[in-house]
C-alpha cells in the first residue's frame, strides 16, 4: 500500500503561479459588463479587460495558469461588442425608416 500511494504522489505535478494580467483581464471584462448594465457603456475597461487578457492568455502558453479566466475575459468583451454592433446596426436602420 505505501509503494501505491508514492507512486501516484510523484505524479502529480505543481500547478503554475496564476498570471496577474489573466485576472486583472477577467476583472475589468466583467466590470466592464456591469458598467454597461448600468450606465450603457463599459468606458475603458472593456480595452483594458482586451488587452489584459491577450497577454495573459500568451502567459498560460509558457506555464502560467489562468487560460479559463483569460478566455471567459475575452468572450465577455466581444459579446459587449457584439451588443454595441447590434445597437448602432438598430439605430442606423431606425433612423432609415423614419426619414
Amino acid at each position: 500500500m505505501k509503494y501505491i500511494i508514492t507512486a501516484i504522489a510523484k505524479e502529480v505535478k505543481p500547478e503554475g503561479q496564476l498570471s496577474g494580467l489573466v485576472l486583472a483581464g477577467f476583472l475589468c471584462s466583467v466590470f466592464g459588463l456591469l458598467l454597461l448594465l448600468i450606465f450603457g457603456f463599459p468606458f475603458f475597461l472593456g480595452t483594458l479587460g482586451v488587452i489584459f487578457s491577450a497577454i495573459g492568455l500568451g502567459q498560460t502558453s509558457r506555464g502560467r495558469t489562468g487560460k479559463g479566466f483569460a478566455i471567459a475575459g475575452l468572450i465577455i468583451i466581444l459579446d459587449i461588442l457584439l451588443f454595441w454592433l447590434l445597437v448602432i446596426i438598430i439605430a442606423s436602420i431606425a433612423a432609415a425608416i423614419a426619414f
